[in-house]
């Protein structure tokens, strides 16, 4: 028997937090359990991808639960495997009817998904009536929980874009991108109080280089390789329990896709937590 681990969370600074280590630790103690051999051929981590609408069922060739759900298609997954997760709404945070129909799909499959909390669980073809019931229960809390925080953090937004003309909205910069003067310091060229965006000249040096690496044909697999060889430091966070934080697909991704990178700035409504 073989068990897959799909890993997922929504915020990129989750990677180099516990989040990952707990979902693994967690999969990998069910396995041992069960007697199951955990396949590692395949990278099943959406990290910092939201499940809220469903993005990360889209694009095989981003999202790693789309990847899975082809490759069982094609049968490079056989009929007869797990699925391991830590809770449903890893696989979804949308609305109930198509977070069930994803889970329904995968059992008509043959994929048995483990559910490992809130209770350890397995959704097979033989799943009881009872156990559907609590999978639909689990998962529109899931939803309910991002679609309360939606709310929530649009309307903040929605004030600090009625605010962005007069100051600035948001303590959270890219990582090329740092802030001179503020409360009590007067900086060159700036007012009492005044705050300023300027950009960093080793991040943005970092920046051009993960373009520049892009652009010639490298792969974000690539591009963080070599930067961890050359012991380029990440962006932002330096360290994390004392550990310094690594370059990772996930990282070089986000800083490829922002719109920052060009001087963009779009605050908008939340995509939900988880």
């Amino acid at each position: 028997m073989v068990a897959y681990s799909y890993l997922r969370f929504s915020s990129p600074q989750q990677a180099s937090g516990d989040s990952v280590r707990r979902q693994v630790e967690k999969t990998e103690a069910w396995c041992r359990r069960n007697n199951v051999q955990l396949d590692q051929s395949m990278s099943l981590r959406d990290e910092g991808v939201s499940a809220y609408k469903g993005k990360h069922r889209e694009n095989p060739d981003t999202h790693a639960l789309a990847a899975f759900v082809s490759a069982v298609k094609s049968g490079r997954v056989q009929a007869g495997s797990y699925l391991v997760v830590e809770s449903l709404d890893r696989l979804s945070r949308e609305k109930i009817r198509p977070a069930l129909m994803m889970l329904l799909n995968l059992i008509e499959a043959g994929v048995k998904v483990v559910q490992l909390m809130p209770a350890e669980m397995i959704f097979d073809e033989d799943v009881e009536p009872m156990q559907l019931m609590m999978a639909v229960m689990e998962l529109n809390r899931g939803h309910s929980e991002s679609a309360v925080k939606s709310e929530r953090v649009g309307a903040a937004w929605a004030k600090k874009r009625a605010d962005a003309g007069a100051k600035k909205v948001t303590r959270k910069l890219p990582g090329w991108v740092k802030a001179v003067g503020g409360e009590g310091r007067e900086m060159k060229n700036t007012q009492p109080g005044e705050v300023r965006l300027v950009l960093d000249p080793t991040g943005a040096a970092t920046v051009r280089r993960v373009f520049d690496m892009a652009l010639a044909g490298n792969g974000v697999h690539a591009i963080s390789l070599a930067l961890n060889a050359d012991k380029v430091p990440v962006m932002g966070r330096k360290q994390f329990k004392g550990r310094a934080v690594r370059w990772n697909e996930t990282v070089v991704y986000h800083v490829l896709r922002s719109r920052a990178t060009y001087g963009a700035f779009q605050p908008s409504k939340g995509r939900g937590s988880d």
